[in-house]
């Protein structure tokens, strides 16, 4: 760095750029922070004066030279994005690390590699890493950048459930747009309740039920993005989600939520509850009566038939077989004498001997003295 103008000077540029390529060096990281340094001052005072350390962009693949991170006893914000780094390992020992912008790497994990104490921002968007662990300390996290992860065909992005206790009381910001992400894996988001902002785009939910489940969980959620979505397509999806999301959702895939809407469609909503829980309770008491009701039509119908002779209702299916039935099952059942007017007697056969000749010879029905 020039003394004077406070800038790096191309062969300096050039050491940092070849150094960069074998990994970080302590030369690298003095010429890669703004902190002024003093007259005379050492090295290994003037890093543990350093709280910002821009490392972006310098094909870095490695972190793991104690020389280099073991002195910034101070670092708060570290950039790193843009490199090749593979692991986190180095970092250990940055206990002071409130912010770390590890964007566009090639990292798969970063557990057990980063105290995370202290950490209020962590950016690990655009790297490979399928499932995020290593964050149950970070009981400080307030946003967590994870987006589009380079996944294989078939894998989606997921939090397991230990750091999402971990960071569930104090993240405010999550950006997980671009994994893949379906029913399963937005699961343990609906424990994040201090969420105000959420981005969800482009992943795979596909039921309203599961929107309907974010909305109604992260009830201090101000602005949620689920652009890009199958279920963004659905019918009435604008109205459904707005109708069962808390009272401070401000916006919904960019679109203004306007308070005096959300009103309406909330009343509209309980009011068409309301008459389904009417309509299915008359469905159920119609379904435990046991016995209809007649109309009144057809009583007199029937009563109409029954003194013109119709006799043929109530009685069983065998009264309306053809006559070759009817012969035989006279001639089965002797019990039974058809008279010329086809009114049906019991017969003596079988019957008690108090019982009259007259009585046994009385026809079932007097419809002859009816006419």
């Amino acid at each position: 760095m020039d003394s004077i103008t406070g800038e790096f000077s191309d062969e300096s540029s050039s050491r940092a750029s070849s150094a960069s390529r074998r990994g970080t060096t302590r030369e690298l990281a003095l010429c890669s922070t703004a902190t002024t340094r003093r007259r005379n001052e050492s090295d290994d005072d003037y890093l543990s004066r350093v709280t910002h350390l821009r490392l972006q962009n310098k094909g870095i693949s490695s972190l793991d030279n104690p020389d280099v991170f073991d002195a910034c006893h101070s670092l708060k914000v570290l950039y790193l994005y843009d490199n090749c780094v593979e692991s986190l390992k180095g970092l250990e020992k940055l206990q002071r690390i409130e912010q770390l912008f590890a964007d566009n790497n090639v990292l798969t994990t970063i557990q057990g590699t980063l105290s995370c104490r202290r950490l209020q921002k962590l950016h690990l968007s655009g790297n490979s890493i399928s499932n995020l662990c290593g964050l149950e300390t970070a009981n400080c996290l307030e946003e967590l950048h994870v987006a589009r992860q380079r996944l294989q065909r078939g894998q989606c992005f997921t939090i397991d459930q230990a750091s999402i206790d971990g960071i569930k009381d104090s993240l405010v910001l999550l950006d997980a747009s671009g994994n893949g992400m379906g029913g399963t894996e937005i699961e343990g988001i609906l424990h994040l309740y201090r969420l105000e902002t959420l981005n969800l785009a482009e992943n795979d939910i596909q039921e309203m039920a599961q929107v309907v489940d974010l909305v109604s969980s992260l009830e201090a959620l101000r602005d949620l993005d689920l652009r890009g979505n199958i279920v963004s397509r659905m019918a009435k999806y604008f109205e459904r989600a707005v109708t069962r999301c808390g009272d401070l959702l401000a916006t919904l895939d960019g679109k203004p939520v306007h308070a005096q809407h959300r009103s309406m469609l909330q009343r509209l909503d309980r009011h068409k509850r309301s008459e389904a829980r009417k309509s299915a309770a008359k469905t159920l008491a119609r379904s435990n009566t046991h016995a209809p009701i007649a109309e009144p039509g057809a009583q007199r119908e029937d009563s109409a038939r029954l003194h013109d002779g119709d006799f043929s209702k109530g009685h069983s299916h065998s009264e309306h077989q053809d006559p070759a039935k009817k012969s035989s099952m006279l001639d089965l059942n002797p019990s039974l004498r058809t008279t010329r007017a086809g009114v049906r007697f019991a017969s003596s056969v079988g019957t008690s001997s108090s019982t009259s000749q007259d009585d046994r010879d009385k026809p079932l029905i007097s419809w002859a003295s009816s006419r």
